[in-house]
């Protein structure tokens, strides 16, 4: 009999494990979700495809919404950013093989928004 009660023991604590690591794992999965890049649809209908760019929200006190250019180009890019939360552009100019970060909002509630890029080259 305290084999089997022994048995039934180990089954619940494997049990309650197997839910833990489960619950871990889907929470790791929700959270790259925010982290993923914001733009999934950004470089397709971008003018400029030696610029890329993407959003990333960084949790700090609400999430800070940062939008990140690289520059792959051999001219410099001058670029204007938004987003759907932050309309207001902001421009930043690019050096060639540069990358540049702005940010467009802090202490956000959410890590949600999509960043809109619009560069051009230097001499076009």
């Amino acid at each position: 009999m305290k084999r089997t009660e022994s048995a039934k023991f180990a089954s619940s604590a494997n049990r309650r494990t197997l839910v833990g690591v489960l619950s871990v794992a889907a929470a790791m999965v929700v959270l790259g979700l925010h982290l993923l890049p914001s733009s999934a649809r950004a470089d397709a209908d971008h003018p400029v495809p030696c610029v890329k760019f993407w959003g990333e929200a960084r949790y700090v006190v609400g999430y800070d919404h940062l939008v990140h250019i690289v520059n792959g180009c051999d001219k410099r890019a001058t670029c204007t950013v938004h987003t759907d939360v932050n309309v207001q552009p902001q421009s930043v100019e690019v050096a060639p093989a540069a990358h540049a970060i702005v940010t467009t909002w802090l202490g956000s509630p959410t890590a949600r928004f999509t960043p809109y890029v619009d560069c051009k080259l230097e001499g076009s």
